[in-house]
């Protein structure tokens, strides 16, 4: 639940984008935001009894991006763009964490509309999607063997 960075990696990864700037490169951090800091409703009823706030995370979360930007880091807050209504669509995997290819779109939607229409540029490249696939998620068993385990 807690995100923050502590103040000496602030330090850091603002002398790495100086660095990288003065060699003609533009250094932007992108932290990509969990399934539970995102999406906290699909967190279950548990949550809240296991100690997560997600008002308290979304702050902290919110808070290490404000603090970047104002040592002149280009950052990226992806809690929005990955906070999807859209059930036919959505931007993680049901029972795992992983990002889907929505998710991942969205995430490089949101850098580019960080980074503004002076990088934008054209690409030859494109993406033709396939058919559904599902994935087995070793994450979910565990996950319901571990609460099993904590109600017997």
């Amino acid at each position: 639940m807690d995100t923050r960075l502590p103040d000496s990696m602030i330090r850091d990864i603002q002398k790495l984008s100086v660095a990288l700037d003065s060699r003609g490169t533009k250094l932007v951090y992108v932290p990509v935001a969990s399934k539970g800091l995102a999406l906290p409703r699909y967190l279950g009823h548990d949550a809240d009894r296991f100690g997560y706030d997600v008002r308290l995370a979304r702050a902290l979360y919110a808070d290490s991006i404000a603090q970047l930007r104002s040592v002149g880091v280009t950052t990226v807050d992806t809690v929005q763009a990955l906070s999807s209504p859209d059930q036919h669509d959505p931007t993680f995997f049901k029972a795992d964490p992983r990002l889907s290819d929505t998710g991942l779109r969205r995430i490089a939607q949101a850098t580019a509309d960080e980074l503004g229409q002076s990088f934008h540029g054209e690409t030859d490249y494109r993406t033709t999607p396939q058919e559904e696939v599902t994935l087995d998620s070793i994450d979910r068993f565990l996950l319901q063997l571990s609460l099993s385990l904590i109600h017997i």
